[in-house]
């Protein structure tokens, strides 16, 4: 089966970001964490396929610790469905798109009633 492609932004095109979840690496033999999100392993992870014994999830990413003991410190998971947004890339987008829309005359119901309210009692509303 082809992969699904990712959601596209309304304002700008580009693809909606998968929602990631991190998962952090702590170091072998560390005692118990309360961290949610964290893994204690029996030996340090090396490569992604070490980090995929972890987790149902896909792996997406992975953070190194630096040399001279490279090792991975935290990796990312996607739940194969789940994206940042259903409609926008970012907030700036949705923003964007939001005055564009305005500036091309277009409005919510609720405020279509809003100034009929207004203009009949010639009071604002609030």
């Amino acid at each position: 089966m082809p992969e699904k492609l990712p959601p596209l932004c309304r304002h700008c095109g580009n693809a909606i970001p998968k929602r990631v979840t991190s998962i952090y690496v702590r170091d072998p033999g560390s005692p118990p964490s309360a961290m949610k999100d964290s893994i204690t392993p029996d030996t340090f992870l090396k490569t992604k396929t070490d980090c995929e014994q972890y987790t149902e999830f896909q792996v997406v990413s992975v953070r190194y610790w630096p040399e001279p003991e490279r090792h991975i410190t935290r990796f990312g998971v996607w739940d194969g469905v789940t994206y940042e947004s259903q409609y926008f890339c970012n907030d700036g987008c949705a923003k964007s798109f939001g005055y564009l829309m305005v500036r091309e005359g277009n409005c919510t119901r609720k405020y279509n009633e809003m100034v009929k309210l207004q203009a009949i009692t010639r009071t604002p509303v609030s």
